[in-house]
């Protein structure tokens, strides 16, 4: 999608930035040629954001963020590029000029077929009756006067929106990718996806309605208690919140986030005054939405300032979900906690049933004094599995801590949680030390797990790259013109991980996967792109050098043959390397 440059010029011409933020709050003291204030990015005592009335553009000294207005917005609001276009257009009293592609008028035709089926089953949960099943659902739960001001909550009637739908001259294919009725089966025409359930709109970043969750209300009912959309063009569950639009403002200014299981439990801390909410949708907490959750924080994975506090059930599902964040999240060890929700009598609970029974006070409190690290928290429920006591338990809780430590790259919190460790486990802190070879004395992490993967390091940090970075690196692989002839020792193994990770299938069980995982890549999070065009760049060196050494070899031997056409050869080889390992 492209836009008139003369459109873009038009905006910046009528929205200054300087006087963009004025309007939103935010005070200035001139400081010759530059405008001084707080960053509206980042929290910040001192003022550290420059805008230049000049050029109308602007630098933070604090974060290192700088731009025009557009990339302000972007920043601001966790904002695509077209997005904010569209967005300051709007304010602007612009009409846009849009050359658009196919691909990008059919996204629009999905996304204005979702938001009128938000707004639709929103309409048809406010005509209900306060008896209705779908309200008294929520009523037992002390949730009704919430939903009125909750937007995402609406009602699914049965067998009415595919004819909705069709009036408004959307087709029946385009209703069935839009994850909202089934293909037809021989015989049977495509039904509804979502009859007569309660349903929350799932909605991305920036506000727009991408798919649907929705519970069971009546006892007739044969299907699942939840039901979330299929995979769509524009929804990938691992990549979106329940009320994560929402929230976005008040994670950027708590610098915290609190990350619940079910909607009803969202709703429940929302209620309690916790704007800051979010859950994930029908999956596991994974590494995309960390990574969302952490661009939204405006501060990087390695600030102690931002929290991700999981409030898990207080059952062993649980405690299942809290050790799969754990395993499969290598860079929030330093900033995630976790909050076991049990009633006073020590049963298991979630959020919205702990409110229900104790109030909002009580659930804030809970949720706000009692998060232990997660860390801690794994540790200790492998604690209650062995009777310390004995030699046996002793020797097997050692061990299974010294595996949960293996996975902590930060020396300093290794050794913090070895003492803990010690101490539990009646053990003196040398001789544990001595037991687990600390890393305050070890070799950095990525080498340290390089030790146990097999091949190339450099090329082991790519295939590493492709499962904690991917969308970065396939834009990598796609600029540098990767194929299988560029990975010498796994080739195989890469072949086999791009596939799994285009089609979101990564076997995280499988040991080699696992170790590659876990491989720290020392990227900083605010500058992802750039750390990985920089780790394939230099592999391409590596590689380049590697063949560039045989050929100059063979140069060095055939020139004392004196053969002019070997010599030729070579220096044709040579320049063939370089076309192929351009970086």
């Amino acid at each position: 999608m492209n836009y008139a440059k003369s459109d873009l010029d038009l905006i910046k011409s009528k929205l200054d930035i300087l006087t963009y933020l004025e309007e939103r709050g935010i005070s200035f003291r001139n400081s010759g040629a530059s405008w001084v204030g707080l960053c509206p990015v980042h929290n910040e005592r001192s003022p550290s954001f420059h805008v230049k009335p000049a050029t109308n553009t602007f630098r933070c000294f604090g974060c290192g963020i700088s731009g025009d207005i557009f990339s302000l917005v972007q920043e601001m609001d966790s904002l695509s590029f077209p997005g904010a276009v569209q967005a300051l257009a709007s304010e602007a009293g612009i009409e846009l000029q849009i050359d658009e592609d196919p691909n990008y008028k059919r996204r629009q035709r999905l996304l204005q077929i979702l938001r009128m089926t938000s707004e639709w089953y929103r309409h048809n949960y406010n005509q209900l009756p306060v008896e209705h099943p779908a309200k008294q659902n929520l009523a037992e739960r002390n949730l009704l006067e919430y939903s009125y001001i909750d937007a995402s909550i609406g009602f699914a009637p049965s067998g009415s929106l595919i004819g909705l739908l069709t009036q408004k001259n959307f087709s029946l294919q385009e209703i069935i990718d839009a994850g909202l009725a089934t293909v037809a089966e021989e015989g049977r025409p495509s039904r509804e996806k979502f009859r007569n359930r309660l349903v929350w709109t799932i909605y991305d970043v920036q506000g727009n309605p991408i798919a649907f969750s929705a519970r069971k209300i009546y006892e007739n009912d044969n299907g699942p208690k939840y039901m979330n959309s299929p995979q769509t063009e524009l929804y990938n569950k691992s990549k979106a919140l329940l009320g994560l639009s929402d929230a976005k403002k008040s994670i950027a200014q708590e610098q915290e986030v609190f990350v619940v299981e079910g909607q009803t439990d969202v709703m429940a801390l929302k209620a309690a005054g916790k704007k800051n909410t979010v859950a994930s949708c029908g999956t596991a907490f994974g590494t995309d939405h960390a990574n969302m959750l952490f661009h939204l924080s405006n501060l990087g994975k390695e600030s102690e300032k931002f929290r991700i506090v999981f409030c898990f059930d207080g059952d062993a599902a649980g405690t299942k979900a809290a050790k799969t964040v754990f395993e499969k999240n290598k860079n929030l060890h330093l900033n995630s906690y976790v909050v076991r929700l049990l009633n006073k009598d020590g049963s298991a609970t979630d959020p919205c049933d702990f409110r229900k029974d104790n109030g909002d006070e009580a659930l804030v409190d809970l949720v706000t004094s009692e998060p232990v690290s997660i860390v801690e928290f794994i540790l200790l429920e492998e604690l209650h599995n062995w009777d310390v006591t004995r030699p046996e338990g002793q020797s097997s809780f050692i061990n299974k801590a010294r595996e949960i430590l293996s996975l902590i790259s930060d020396p300093i919190q290794y050794s913090a949680y070895l003492r803990k460790v010690s101490f539990w486990a009646g053990v003196s802190f040398a001789e544990l030390s001595n037991m687990t070879k600390p890393r305050t004395v070890q070799a950095p992490t990525e080498v340290r797990t390089q030790e146990a993967l097999e091949g190339d390091p450099y090329e082991n940090k790519i295939l590493a790259a492709i499962i904690q970075y991917p969308e970065e690196s396939f834009v990598c692989l796609s600029k540098y013109r990767l194929d299988s002839s560029f990975f010498n020792t796994r080739r195989d193994l890469a072949l086999d991980l791009i596939d799994q990770v285009e089609t979101n299938n990564l076997n995280f069980a499988d040991p080699v996967i696992s170790k590659l995982n876990h491989l720290d890549l020392m990227i900083q999070d605010t500058r992802q792109q750039f750390g990985i065009d920089l780790l394939f760049k230099n592999y391409l060196k590596h590689l380049h050098a590697i063949e560039l050494a045989k050929v100059n070899a063979r140069f060095a031997a055939e020139s004392e043959g004196g053969s002019a056409t070997a010599f030729f050869e070579i220096l044709n080889e040579q320049k063939k390397l370089k076309e192929k390992y351009i970086y």
